[in-house]
């Protein structure tokens, strides 16, 4: 299968000069505002609505939330979608800047995964944070050594986790055996 490019919205937000290297609109202001409003959504989400108190409650200790009488199959199934939806949303505002092709996530969900286990797994902030200095890590080897720029996303994570296992912003809690 021949992969696609479709660069419409590129060409319709125009262009942006920063330090004399010229980006698009759409990489330097569209797509972090977009981040930023899902971010600011999603934690309001979590933290605001029944919804997310539940999906907190089934993650902290599903457990103790079944016990008290909540779906967790549901919660699950809430959870899934809302997932699923922010990845196909992912996908779709990528496709402007690569070509779309089936499998071109494989390389992201690795990255993911970089992202989830520095930042500590369950930390919202901390992953966009985490994401934001692994990214800024990768351009930085691509500049400067970019024969390492595939490994710099994991020496970041073993760096990490050697010094603090639980994640940058992850929280030290005792563990139900």
């Amino acid at each position: 299968m021949q992969p696609y490019f479709y660069t419409e919205p590129l060409s319709l937000l125009g262009n942006v000069s920063v330090v004399n290297i010229t980006y698009t609109s759409y990489q330097v202001i569209f797509l972090p505002l977009v981040a930023l409003v899902i971010l600011f959504g999603l934690r309001w989400f979590l933290r605001h609505t029944l919804a997310g108190s539940l999906i907190v409650a089934v993650t902290e200790d599903r457990e103790a939330a079944t016990a008290i009488g909540i779906n967790a199959r549901k919660v699950f199934f809430l959870t899934f979608v809302i997932g699923t939806s922010l990845a196909s949303l992912g996908g779709a505002l990528a496709s402007p800047t690569t070509s779309v092709l089936p499998g071109m996530g494989a390389q992201m969900i690795v990255l993911s995964f970089a992202v989830a286990a520095t930042a500590g797994l369950g930390q919202i902030g901390g992953a966009a944070i985490t994401a934001l200095m692994i990214g800024l890590g990768r351009s930085a080897a691509v500049f400067f050594m970019p024969e390492l720029e595939v490994v710099v996303p994991y020496l970041i994570m073993v760096i990490v986790l050697l010094f603090r296992p639980e994640g940058l912003f992850g929280k030290t809690t005792a563990r139900k055996i």
